[in-house]
C-alpha cells in the first residue's frame, strides 16, 4: 500500500517552491516500511529530520528491528540526531533491551543517556537525579542507550 501525502509550509499554504510531499509504503497490516520526502516538482528533498528517505524493518512479531535512513543521493545519512541506522534488540520475552546506533559508514555512533524529567518523590528524585543529568553507568555496567538502561532497571538484580 502505498499513500502520498502534501504537507504545508509552516505559514499553513501550499507553495509550488517550499511544500513537501511525503511519500510512504505499508505492509499488508498498516506498519511503514519506507517513506520519502519529495519537492513540489517531484525532486528528492531532505525532511525536517535532515534526511531524505528512510527504511523501517519489523520482526515476526510486529516490534521495530531496525531503522535506516539515506540522503538524496541514496547513500546512507545521519538524521538530526547524528545516525543513520538504529538496530533495536530484544530480550527473550521480546522486550526491547537495547538499541544501537551507526554513523552513514556503519561505523558505531556512542549516544548517551540524558535525563530530561525525574518526578521528586520517584527513586529517580530521591537519589538526586537532575534534569540534564548524563547517565554513565548502572549497577556497574556502561549505560549506552535508553533501552538498555530500561533492561537493567527493571531486571532482578543478583
Amino acid at each position: 500500500v502505498e499513500a502520498t501525502t502534501d504537507v504545508p509550509t509552516s505559514d499553513g499554504k501550499l507553495t509550488e517552491q517550499e511544500h513537501v510531499r511525503i511519500w510512504r509504503r505499508f505492509d499488508a497490516v498498516g506498519r511503514c516500511l519506507e517513506i520519502a520526502y519529495f519537492d513540489a516538482p517531484g525532486r528528492p528533498t531532505v525532511g525536517a529530520d535532515g534526511w531524505h528517505r528512510a527504511l523501517y524493518e519489523y520482526s515476526g512479531t510486529g516490534t521495530l528491528k531496525s531503522a535506516a535512513s539515506f540522503g538524496t543521493d541514496d547513500h546512507p545519512a545521519a538524521g538530526k540526531h547524528g545516525y543513520a541506522k538504529r538496530e533495536n534488540v530484544f530480550d527473550s520475552t521480546g522486550t526491547l533491551a537495547d538499541s544501537r546506533f551507526f554513523d552513514p559508514a556503519g561505523a558505531a555512533v556512542v549516544v548517551r543517556t540524558v535525563v530530561t524529567q525525574v518526578v521528586p518523590d520517584s527513586v529517580a528524585g530521591k537519589a538526586g537525579l537532575k534534569v540534564g543529568d548524563v547517565l554513565l553507568a548502572y549497577a556497574g555496567r556502561e549505560i549506552h542507550s535508553l533501552p538498555y538502561y530500561r533492561s537493567l532497571t527493571t531486571q532482578p538484580r543478583a
